[in-house]
């Protein structure tokens, strides 16, 4: 699914040139695209010499193809200068710096290209799309629906909307927008993949699945579709026909940390702890610094009677959450249990209370954070 993009007659064509976003647990297939036409070329059989611009923008277009950003960014300038009033050089500028990571400078080029251009959908989507860059959110959104006001039967405005409302909340909304994308190319893989993620997050965790298989059909190897497909079936509680299909993703990609993860997950689900401590031990292997399997492993280890490990426990905690810089409630929770269960009920008052205040509604942690209270009460008494 393109990120940025330049217009020049019929859209000829997109060219992906990297990741940049996730969103949350849930993936955004986004990426930094050039945008086509760029200075024209003189007709074939004239001799008329190229102009000084278009000598420092082809200049620029080799540059990036090499890799080398900052000389392409330098010569694009120099372009700009010459001709002040091509919007297409603004946007070729802006995209080379999004590519550099300079996107307060993208930005002004950007909004360069929506003043020369107004009426251009596609200046307002690479506007758009910076601006959700910079968590703008409404701001991307603004001007995401200017895009699509002008030209309806955009894809990519409509993904790009979608995933912006499901950023901030937006759930069904954003599933209007991503099944508005789909009946415009209805094979996106990307896109029925995030509409399954959508999906998942409303609840609606059959639809989530048709739209996780649609995503695999379309493209059979693509390791996230099976793993999402995984856990959505797992949602259902379908919890034989998840395990098999997280299973295929390990299979897929056996260096996978984050499959090993979530088939782990599926298995304590199915009531097979042993399963997914092993699992868990894999995904570290794999991936040393992957917090989510530290903090079930700690999970595991100080909740399963056949496998408790306070000390273990504990160790997997404290990592986990350093790893995720307390952000993550579930990962924190995870600490306060580890705590308790090594006897250090202050420590787990005190963590259980972070806790909460990321997440101050959770029936759960308000359980756990009487049950700490009341054994250092306990302990105290005693002393």
């Amino acid at each position: 699914m393109p990120l940025f993009v330049y217009s020049h007659n019929n859209f000829v064509s997109a060219i992906r040139l990297a990741e940049v976003k996730m969103i949350k647990k849930y993936l955004v297939m986004s990426a930094l695209i050039a945008l086509v036409g760029g200075m024209a070329h003189p007709q074939a059989g004239t001799s008329v010499p190229p102009t000084e611009a278009k000598i420092h923008y082809d200049q620029a277009k080799q540059l990036e193809e090499k890799g080398d950003l900052n000389g392409a960014i330098k010569e694009y300038r120099e372009a700009v200068r010459l001709k002040p009033d091509d919007m297409r050089l603004h946007t070729d500028l802006g995209i080379a710096l999004s590519n550099h990571r300079e996107l307060d400078a993208a930005l002004a080029e950007f909004r360069e290209a929506v003043r020369l251009a107004p009426n251009e959908p596609r200046t307002h989507l690479n506007l758009g799309t910076a601006l959700e860059l910079k968590d703008d959110l409404p701001g991307a959104i603004a001007e995401f629906r200017e895009s699509i006001r002008l030209d309806p039967n955009d894809e990519a405005a409509h993904y790009h909307l979608a995933a912006t409302l499901k950023e901030q909340g937006k759930i069904s909304e954003a599933i209007n927008e991503y099944r508005a994308a789909l009946r415009l190319k209805p094979d996106d893989f990307a896109v029925h993949l995030d509409l399954g993620n959508a999906l998942r997050a409303a609840g609606d965790w059959n639809n989530a699945v048709a739209e996780y298989r649609e995503a695999k059909r379309i493209k059979p190897d693509f390791l996230l579709a099976s793993v999402n497909l995984g856990n959505a079936l797992s949602d259902t509680g379908n919890y034989s026909a998840a395990i098999s299909e997280l299973q295929q993703a390990v299979r897929l990609d056996p260096n996978s940390a984050n499959a090993h993860y979530n088939l782990g997950v599926v298995l304590f689900k199915s009531g097979n702890a042993a399963g997914d401590i092993a699992e868990q031990l894999e995904a570290l292997r794999l991936k040393p610094d992957y917090a989510l399997a530290h903090s079930e492993l700690a999970w595991l280890y100080a909740t399963e009677k056949e496998h408790r490990n306070p000390t273990e426990a504990l160790k997997h905690a404290q990592t986990a959450v350093a790893l995720d810089h307390w952000k993550t409630p579930g990962i924190i929770e995870t600490l306060a249990e580890s705590q308790f269960l090594n006897g250090m009920y202050q420590e787990a008052v005190d963590t259980e209370d972070k806790a909460m205040q990321l997440e101050p509604n959770a029936k759960e942690l308000k359980k756990n954070l009487k049950r700490y209270q009341e054994a250092l009460k306990k302990s105290q008494r005693k002393h």
